[in-house]
């Protein structure tokens, strides 16, 4: 009996002794909502919105206006990874260059034109994609690529042409007839700074034609530099 006793007193210590390991052992406690959410997050915003301004100075065979237009618009950047991303938008442009005749090629050209002055009314739509070639923490420098859209809506030609031996003008305003889908390569070097979901940046660019472009179908060069301020999220 005094062995029993025994036998029976040891095993009731060692249920005491597992049971005290077992309440010591921290239980496992289900994820937190909110952390798995941001364990599944890709650890930077997807998406950003923005507007966009600049200076536009446009060029017909290397002839250059030094007035510039002006483009302005919204934009919006899908970011595949943390170094690529897609990038369209809406831009409004404002052309103005001047050409000779012979860069002039309209279905029906002006007579003995000696110049022709133009200013253009655009809806310029991009199609980019970008690529971050430096990108320490809150900053980037990026390089774009692309093609762009022009929807004309407004080309405002003055030419100036000799008639009877004396120097004359003429006006013409033509509205919404020419569309260059994807005929215009853009190109363009940036750097943008982050606050938070905001981020500022500044990015100078070159647009070069695929086609004749316009009533005219002149080769139409653009360079500028675009300022935009954009919120990511």
């Amino acid at each position: 009996d005094t062995r029993k006793d025994s036998a029976v007193q040891k095993e009731i210590a060692g249920n005491n002794a597992r049971e005290v390991k077992i309440k010591e052992k921290p239980a496992a406690q289900p994820e937190n909502k909110e952390e798995e959410k941001q364990k599944n997050k890709s650890g930077f915003p997807r998406w950003a919105v923005g507007l966009t301004t600049g200076p536009d100075w446009s060029m017909v065979g290397g002839k250059s206006q030094t007035r510039p237009g002006l483009d302005k618009g919204i934009m919006i950047q899908y970011r595949i990874s943390r170094k690529w991303s897609l990038e369209t938008g809406v831009l409004l442009a404002s052309k103005v260059y001047s050409a000779r005749p012979e860069d002039y090629h309209s279905v029906n050209p002006y007579p003995n034109a000696t110049g022709i002055y133009a200013q253009f009314q655009v809806i310029d739509l991009p199609l980019n994609i970008r690529y971050n070639i430096w990108q320490p923490e809150k900053e980037q420098v990026f390089v774009v690529a692309g093609l762009s859209s022009f929807w004309m809506e407004k080309e405002s030609y003055l030419f100036t042409y000799n008639a009877n031996a004396a120097s004359a003008t003429s006006e013409t305003n033509i509205y919404h007839q020419n569309r260059h889908l994807l005929s215009i390569a853009n190109m363009a070097l940036g750097y943008e700074h982050e606050w938070g979901k905001i981020s500022i940046g500044v990015s100078p660019y070159i647009k070069i034609p695929l086609t004749g472009i316009g009533y005219g179908r002149v080769k139409l060069f653009s360079t500028g530099v675009l300022a935009s301020v954009k919120y990511n999220f």
